[in-house]
C-alpha cells in the first residue's frame, strides 16, 4: 500500500466542517509517513468540532503506532493526553504501549429509522486492562476474555448497544492480525467485514438493511457470508465496487492476505516420537528424511506397488528403529486419510510428524488432510534443496486459519550413526536402482552407509 501524507496544518485549519472528512479518509492509505510535530498546539486545529478533530487525530496516532511499532515517532504532548475512543477514558499516552498487541479491523452499520449506515472501526486490543467496549456487543463469546474492544466513528443514532452479530467477522480477522503484524494495514485500510462467525470459523449470514449504500463513499473492497448476502449486496451496491464471498475465515484471510499460505521461521523438530511417511518409487530422499528426524518410531504408508520398497525399508531400518507397515490404496484419497487419521488419533497426545516426500498428488493430499484433522506437522524434501533442508506444513495452531510454511535445517541422527551414513549419496538425486529392478535390503544399506573407506 503507497505511503501517504497527513494533511498539512493550515489546510486542515481553514478546512472548517470538512475537517473531519478529511481525517476520516486518512484511515483509508498506510500511515508510514505520517508526521504529527505540525500540530504543536491544539490551537493548530479549526474550531470547529476540534473535539472532534483531536480525537480523530488521537486515533491516526494510535493507528500508526499499531501498523508501524517500530517506527515510535514523538508526538506532541497535548496529543498524547487526548482520549481517542468515546467508550473510554483512557489517554493517547496510555493506550501506546497496548499497540503492539493491537488490530483494527472496519464494519458496516446498517442505518435505522431513516439514517444513514456507517462505517465503524473496531479495535481489538489483547491484555489490556482498561474500560472497553464489550458491554456494546451481545454474541462476545466469539473473541476471548483477555480482548478488549474499542470502537470508532459510531454514530449517536446507533445507540448504547450494538445490535446484530455482523461485526463477528471484523474482529475475528483483527484477532489473527494481532498474531500476525503484517496483516494489520491491510485489514484495517482496504477492507469492510460483515458477518457472523460461529466456534468452527464458519461465516454465516447477518442481516444487510442499507449497508450497501455504503459503497457510493467508500471504496473499499468488502467480505460478506457467501449466498444470500453476497447476492443482496452485489445488486444493490456500486457498479464496480469489490466484494468478496466467504464460507469461512480461512477464506477471508485468504483474500486479506492475498496469499493462501502463511511463510513462518520454523525451529527445527527434535525428539520426535512418530514419523508416518508415504513410500514411492523414489527411497533414497525418503530414507534421507528418516535418518535425519530420526524419530522412536516410524510408520510405513505403502501401496500394493511399492510394498516390496517398505519391505526393504523395514529390513534394514528394524535395528535402529521401531517400524510399522501400513497399506493403503494409492488410487483412494478418502480411504488414505480415513486410516491416517485413525492411526494418528490413536497416538494423541505424542509428537508425531507427517513425511510427503513420497506417495503419490493423491496420498499426499489425503495426508495433509489427516493432518489438519489432527492438528499435526508435514515435512517434505525437495528434489533442489540443500543438504539437511526440508520444508515444513503446519497445521498445528487452528484447522479453521491457513497453513504455515517454511524451510527448517537441521539433523537429530545420533553421532555413532550419524558419521556412518553417506548423506552425500542419500541426497544426490542420480542415486536410484537399476532401471526395472525393486529396491533391495541390500541395495539400500549400499546407499545408506560409508565404506571402510570413507569411514577412516
Amino acid at each position: 500500500m503507497t505511503p501517504s501524507t497527513l494533511p498539512s496544518r493550515l489546510k486542515l485549519r481553514h478546512s472548517g466542517n470538512q475537517a473531519v472528512a478529511m481525517l476520516e479518509r486518512c484511515f483509508d492509505v498506510s500511515p508510514e509517513e505520517w508526521d504529527f510535530s505540525a500540530w504543536q498546539s491544539v490551537d493548530d486545529l479549526p474550531m470547529e468540532d476540534r473535539f472532534r478533530v483531536q480525537a480523530i487525530l488521537a486515533e491516526l496516532a494510535f493507528w500508526q503506532r499499531i501498523v508501524c511499532p517500530d517506527q515510535a515517532k514523538k508526538l506532541p504532548d497535548w496529543l498524547e493526553g487526548v482520549c481517542p475512543f468515546d467508550d473510554t477514558n483512557t489517554s493517547l499516552r496510555d493506550l501506546l504501549p497496548f499497540a503492539k498487541k493491537t488490530a483494527m479491523a472496519v464494519f458496516p452499520l446498517a442505518g435505522q429509522n431513516g439514517h444513514p449506515p456507517a462505517l465503524a472501526r473496531l479495535y481489538l486490543l489483547q491484555d489490556y486492562p482498561g474500560k472497553s467496549s464489550r458491554d456494546q456487543f451481545a454474541f462476545t463469546t466469539v473473541i476471548p476474555e483477555n480482548c478488549a474492544i474499542l470502537l470508532a466513528d459510531v454514530p449517536e443514532t446507533s445507540g448504547e448497544q450494538i445490535e446484530g452479530d455482523s461485526w463477528q467477522l471484523a474482529a475475528r480477522l483483527a484477532q489473527a492480525a494481532i498474531h500476525e503484524p503484517d496483516l494489520r494495514l491491510t485489514l484495517g485500510a482496504a477492507w469492510v467485514c460483515t458477518g457472523a462467525v460461529d466456534v468452527r470459523g464458519a461465516v454465516t449470514q447477518v442481516q444487510l438493511g442499507n449497508k450497501p449504500e455504503l459503497t457510493r463513499r467508500s471504496n473499499r473492497r468488502w467480505l460478506l457470508p457467501e449466498g444470500e448476502n453476497f447476492a443482496g449486496w452485489s445488486c444493490a451496491a456500486e457498479p464496480g465496487a469489490n466484494g468478496f464471498a466467504v464460507r469461512n475465515l480461512a477464506e477471508a484471510l485468504t483474500y486479506v492476505r492475498e496469499c493462501g499460505i502463511v511463510p513462518h521461521q520454523f525451529v527445527f523438530p527434535e525428539d520426535v516420537d512418530e514419523l508416518h511417511v508415504l513410500l514411492g518409487n523414489a527411497l533414497p530422499p525418503v530414507l534421507a528424511v528418516c535418518m535425519q528426524i530420526f524419530p522412536k518410531r516410524l510408520c510405513l504408508w505403502y501401496s500394493e506397488k511399492t510394498r516390496p520398497h517398505a519391505e526393504a525399508l523395514e529390513k534394514v531400518l528394524d535395528a535402529l528403529l521401531k517400524v510399522e507397515l501400513h497399506a493403503v490404496p494409492s488410487d483412494n484419497m478418502a480411504v488414505v486419510e480415513v486410516r491416517m487419521r485413525e492411526r494418528l488419533l490413536e497416538s494423541d497426545g505424542c509428537f508425531r510428524l507427517v513425511n510427503i516426500t513420497g506417495g503419490n498428488r493423491m496420498m499426499g493430499f489425503a495426508a495433509m488432510l489427516a493432518a489438519r484433522h489432527c492438528r499435526i506437522s508435514l515435512v517434505y524434501r525437495d528434489i533442489d534443496a540443500q543438504d539437511e533442508q526440508l520444508e515444513m506444513i503446519d497445521f498445528t495452531n487452528d484447522p479453521n486459519l491457513l497453513p504455515r510454511n517454511g524451510k527448517i535445517l537441521g539433523n537429530n541422527c545420533p553421532e555413532k550413526w550419524k558419521k556412518k551414513i553417506n548423506w552425500k549419496k542419500l541426497y544426490d538425486r542420480q542415486t536410484q536402482p537399476k532401471p526395472g529392478t525393486a529396491p533391495t535390503p541390500e541395495w539400500l544399506r549400499e546407499i545408506l552407509w560409508k565404506t571402510d573407506g570413507q569411514n577412516s
